[in-house]
């Protein structure tokens, strides 16, 4: 699957290796405009990684079954200003969990642009909020009833089943921590 990484920081390329790990086609793209040098990883995920990298944010997203947006909280706003009009109808974006506001943002966004958003909380650590672009717009409860608790594993409108077919099952289902 062709998945969009918008953020070369340290949870952009994680996920990226994270994401080639698993027989993804991970493609950077910076605000900076520089492509990322080859990694080295060790420890949980260890290997070289060489990722595609585009300079074009409406390149970088045209084709992408999924975009993560992974930034520092001061740039998600400008970032989804510049991409959003080039997501497709339901193409889901996956945001880090530390940006709980740029969900609602999106949202927002994409209210203006007709199209609804629906978003969830699951049991990936990294990757808590997801958005569709478009759909209606609804919000999923965990297995505990919550709307928004980080606590369920998949839920019922299949971002869950997206995370792991992206990331693998959460770290507590492979024995990590």
């Amino acid at each position: 699957m062709r998945v969009a990484i918008l953020g070369t920081g340290a949870i952009g390329l994680g996920a990226a290796a994270l994401l080639a790990e698993h027989g993804h086609a991970p493609v950077l793209w910076t605000r900076s405009g520089t492509a990322p040098p080859v990694q080295e990883v060790s420890g949980a995920l260890a290997g070289r990684f060489a990722f595609a990298f585009e300079p074009d944010i409406a390149r970088a997203v045209a084709g992408a079954e999924a975009v993560v947006l992974a930034l520092p909280a001061h740039c998600y706003r400008a970032v989804l200003d510049a991409a959003l009009p080039h997501l497709a109808e339901g193409r889901p974006v996956i945001l880090s969990g530390h940006l709980p506001f740029a969900v609602l943002y999106l949202a927002r966004r994409l209210a203006e642009r007709g199209c609804g958003c629906r978003s969830s909380s699951g049991a990936h650590r990294h990757h808590r909020a997801a958005a569709r672009a478009g759909g209606p717009p609804h919000r999923h409860a965990s297995r505990q009833g919550r709307p928004g608790s980080a606590a369920g594993g998949l839920d019922r409108g299949g971002d869950g089943a997206l995370r792991g077919a992206l990331f693998g099952p959460p770290a507590s289902s492979r024995g990590g921590t």
